[in-house]
């Protein structure tokens, strides 16, 4: 019995350290995103890059606002009984495809039709 109860605990740090990961990566991604944009003032100024600008800020927002809500929202289900740390990690592994895809868009500079992705 003792054995089952630290097999469940070591489970859940695992799962939460992994989930803490994910979060951290995302935080990394927003570092790199604005590093970018703002590594040379010059970037802004390209007026034909004005809309994949403001899809990666979009995304940032959006990334922002999932990430400040993200303890609220575990906390919740926690209470709950819900397991959403895998459907969290797979919600940053979209926020941080497409934010993959609009940097290399903005690199490319082109400006194709992607959604930016709202949780």
């Amino acid at each position: 019995m003792v054995l089952g109860v630290l097999s469940a605990a070591s489970k859940m740090i695992i799962t939460k350290e992994e989930h803490d990961n994910s979060i951290c990566s995302l935080l990394k991604k927003l570092a790199e995103v604005y590093r970018f944009i703002t590594q040379d003032d010059s970037l802004v100024e390209i007026k034909l890059m004005c809309g994949i600008v403001g899809k990666i800020i979009q995304q940032t927002l959006e990334c922002a606002h999932f990430v400040r809500d993200d303890s609220e929202t575990m906390s919740f289900w926690k209470r709950l009984g819900k397991n959403v740390i895998s459907e969290t990690d797979n919600i940053i592994k979209q926020y941080s495809g497409t934010l993959d895809v609009l940097m290399q868009q903005f690199r490319d500079q082109t400006d194709w039709d992607i959604t930016v992705f709202i949780q």
